[in-house]
């Protein structure tokens, strides 16, 4: 072989060394990259599971937060009858005029306020002497705003008329030396900067007009009675001489396993009358 042929051969040889290395770079940045990608594309998943599972990480949280905190309140609010809301009424028919925030379950019930000297409500056309007519326990409630201008006492077969406060009062009080009905949680109340008495009874025997009547010539049995077997809350308010004392009176089935809230949400209307 000549020197040219030699020196040619030569030159060939590193020239394919030279290829060859282009190539294996080139295969070597191609696996490279095809690795880079890889590894970016399994960033990217974990980066977005681990945002997703931030998201529902950050929910269950808020979940729990607002069973712990909110609802439990909101139930409470639903389940106590003392914390709804409330319905002004202005009783014109009373003497004084009542002013009052009525129970939220008035709003739905009937109303009778066309008698002078009477506001009645009724969550139930029910409950009448000798045990007629039982209430539902959801039809139960019974409301009677009062100027007592009559009244049967226990036993009497005549009206009382235009008692006084001390006189009415006399009249309540004698109900449990009677057995017309048992009395607890007596006070004495101010109501609308006039005062009272407060008391709750449960009621043992039937009781005609005890309450009061619209009218002097109302028998007592189709006046306004005391009921076996009812649980009640009572106020009378001291109008002064001259002017008859106003009753405010809740009724309620004797079993109702909601009497204390009721009478919680009597108590509070009665901080809430003025007279007028």
């Amino acid at each position: 072989m000549t020197e040219f042929e030699l020196a040619l051969a030569s030159a060939l040889r590193d020239e394919a060394k030279e290829i060859s290395m282009s190539t294996d770079q080139q295969s070597a940045a191609e696996e490279l990259r095809t690795r880079l990608d890889n590894s970016d594309r399994r960033r990217h998943v974990w980066y977005t599971g681990a945002a997703a599972a931030a998201v529902v990480v950050g929910l269950i949280l808020w979940a729990v937060l607002a069973r712990s905190s909110g609802q439990p309140d909101s139930a409470k609010v639903a389940d106590d009858p003392s914390s709804a809301p409330t319905i002004p009424y202005s009783a014109s028919a009373l003497n004084p005029r009542v002013n009052v925030e009525l129970p939220s379950w008035t709003e739905d019930a009937s109303h009778d306020g066309s008698v002078a000297g009477v506001a009645r409500f009724d969550e139930g056309g029910c409950a009448g002497l000798n045990g007629a007519s039982p209430c539902a326990a959801d039809q139960d409630l019974k409301l009677r705003l009062v100027s007592v201008h009559y009244f049967f006492g226990t036993g009497d077969s005549v009206v009382t008329h235009d008692p006084s406060y001390a006189a009415y009062l006399a009249h309540l009080d004698g109900l449990e030396p009677d057995g017309i009905a048992t009395i607890s949680d007596r006070s004495d109340v101010e109501v609308g900067g006039r005062p009272g008495t407060v008391m709750s009874l449960s009621v043992l025997l039937d009781a005609p007009g005890a309450l009061a009547c619209a009218r002097e010539s109302d028998p007592a049995v189709d006046c306004m009675p005391l009921l076996e077997g009812r649980g009640a809350r009572i106020a009378v308010v001291d109008q002064g001489a001259g002017t008859p004392p106003t009753v405010f009176y809740l009724s309620l089935n004797g079993d109702a396993t909601d009497r204390a809230e009721r009478f919680a949400e009597f108590d509070t209307m009665l901080a809430s009358a003025t007279f007028s």
